[in-house]
């Protein structure tokens, strides 16, 4: 099967680096490094991103994309490469990856995946 953008909806922007997950009975996109950060203001270097595909009808091929807002008082920058990980049903690890200045990260971070809230692991 082909998934399609819903028509008269906002495509995914275009990105490499990045990682998908499934929780909670969705698939999640984390984290990447985005073409053209003029398709969406919220796509900077200061936040990784998240994206949740949403479809429909089950027996429908199209989908849409919806951008997560994350929360916490500190996140992990935006980065590509990261390894990510669900551990259970509700707890996203991103480990490393390489940020906006090519420079190798060696950072870990929880994303609670019901919450959207990022905690630092130290």
């Amino acid at each position: 099967r082909t998934l399609k953008t819903k028509p008269g909806t906002t495509p995914l922007p275009a990105c490499a680096g990045h990682r998908a997950v499934a929780a909670n009975g969705s698939v999640y996109i984390v984290g990447g490094r985005f073409k053209r950060e003029d398709v969406d203001s919220t796509l900077d270097s200061t936040r990784m991103s998240v994206y949740k595909m949403v479809k429909a009808h089950e027996d429908v091929d199209e989908v849409t994309w919806e951008k997560v807002t994350t929360h916490g008082e500190d996140a992990p920058c935006s980065r590509r490469g990261a390894s990510v990980t669900m551990v259970g049903e509700h707890k996203c690890i991103v480990f490393g990856g390489e940020d906006h200045d090519r420079r190798f990260l060696n950072d870990a971070w929880i994303l609670d995946m019901t919450s959207f809230v990022w905690r630092e692991v130290k």
